[in-house]
C-alpha cells in the first residue's frame, strides 16, 4: 500500500492517477481493509484534478499507517 500510495501522489496525469487508486482499492478490498478502499474509489471517481486531491492523500496516507499499525499490533498479539 505505501507503495501505491506514493504512485498516486506522484500521479501527472489521470491515467496514472486512475491506475495508482484503482489497484489501491482492489488491493484494499482484497484483504478487507474498507477504509483504505472507500478512500481510494473516492480518489478513483474525482480524479486527478480533484479539489480536495492533497486532503485526500493525506487522509489515505493516515488509513494506510492505521492499518499498517494494526496489522502489527495483531502480529505481535500472535507471537
Amino acid at each position: 500500500a505505501p507503495q501505491v500510495w506514493a504512485d498516486l501522489a506522484a500521479a501527472a496525469d489521470e491515467e496514472r492517477w486512475h491506475m495508482a487508486a484503482h489497484t489501491l482499492k482492489g488491493s484494499a478490498l482484497a484483504v478487507g481493509a474498507a477504509r483504505i478502499a472507500a478512500l481510494a474509489l473516492q480518489a478513483e471517481r474525482q480524479g486527478i484534478a480533484g479539489a480536495d486531491r492533497e486532503r485526500l492523500l493525506a487522509r489515505l496516507d493516515r488509513a494506510i499507517t492505521d492499518t499498517a499499525a494494526a496489522i502489527g499490533e495483531l502480529q505481535h498479539e500472535a507471537a
